[in-house]
């Protein structure tokens, strides 16, 4: 609960913090002041969403009791002044699942943070430098179809990844009303760093002479693709994919994670959406099992795969 209650104050923070700076000193809003250009704007929306399929002692058919719940959280600040703009964008993911008479389990958790600075210098091209920083946010188990929890598989910042790159932004498709976007962000030299804070954690997500330090450092290329389009009235396609490349190792084999959400608004509050993400990371190895699900042995990385579609409640503020 600190972790929540610390970025709660956070970004609460930031933002009372950015309104009193446009007070003057009495605290009250100065007619004049309001006319004046403003360069920041924000945007945040919460979703909760919550299944449930339950099922009488009598029940002939197949299926057994079990409830979801789950929220997402996004927070984006903007600033635009001149040729500069910034973006700080964050988002929290969160689930729970719960099956008959068994403990609650997780089913999602994500923090992700993401800063990008551009300098424009052409219609469609920045120059831009990127920050984006990944991890759970409490204890990660692996749970068998039982609903048993297995191996441990990592916590809040083991492992932590941290891209930090400077390149070019290119806005090959920008609509007039700006729901249509198609952005591309490539940085020739960009950081990858991964860090975890135990041996467990270390083992499952760093090569083998890496593990003893905890940490490791890649230098290599990163192409990024961020879209969102309208694709009929109340229907959105939102995805971003990154691709990376070490150059000092196995140059030309991609790290990839693509995430994508469909969202089809029925109301201003009431809204159906369908995530994906695909992960691929060759430093992620996994017990490889033969045809019949018994261990053969070997291992090695292999797509990670996940899907949901989730009905809830959104409010944007």
């Amino acid at each position: 609960m600190r972790i929540y209650s610390f970025l709660f104050l956070l970004f609460f923070g930031i933002q009372q913090g950015y309104t009193l700076s446009v007070l003057p000193d009495n605290g009250k809003a100065d007619s004049t002041e309001q006319k004046e250009e403003k360069f920041w704007s924000y945007s945040n929306q919460a979703t909760l969403y919550l299944s449930q399929i339950a099922y009488s002692e009598y029940w002939k058919g197949s299926g057994y009791n079990n409830i979801t719940l789950g929220g997402d959280l996004g927070w984006k600040a903007i600033y635009k002044k001149d040729k500069s703009n910034f973006t700080f964008a964050s988002s929290l993911q969160y689930g729970l699942m719960k099956r008959d008479k068994q403990d609650w389990v997780k089913n999602r958790d994500k923090l992700e943070l993401n800063g990008n600075y551009g300098y424009k210098f052409s219609d469609k091209m920045f120059l831009s430098a990127i920050g984006n920083m990944r991890t759970f946010m409490t204890k990660t188990y692996k749970i068998n179809a039982d609903g048993m929890r297995g191996n441990f598989l990592g916590s809040f910042a083991s492992p932590l990844t941290i891209d930090i790159g400077t390149g070019l932004n290119i806005k090959s498709l920008a609509g007039s009303d700006s729901k249509n976007t198609f952005d591309i962000y490539y940085t020739p030299i960009n950081s990858k760093i991964t860090i975890t804070r135990d041996s467990t954690s270390a083992a499952q997500y760093l090569p083998e002479k890496f593990r003893e330090d905890r940490y490791r450092v890649e230098l290599g290329s990163l192409v990024k693709f961020v879209m969102s389009f309208t694709i009929m009235k109340n229907v959105t396609l939102q995805s971003k994919a990154d691709f990376f490349t070490n150059h000092l190792s196995n140059f030309g084999n991609f790290d990839v994670n693509i995430e994508s959400k469909l969202k089809m608004k029925v109301n201003s509050k009431l809204s159906v959406d369908i995530l994906g993400n695909l992960v691929y990371d060759e430093d992620i190895k996994f017990d490889i099992l033969d045809e019949e699900g018994s261990p053969t042995g070997r291992s090695g990385p292999r797509v990670q795969l996940s899907e949901s579609i989730n009905l809830g409640l959104t409010h944007s503020f």
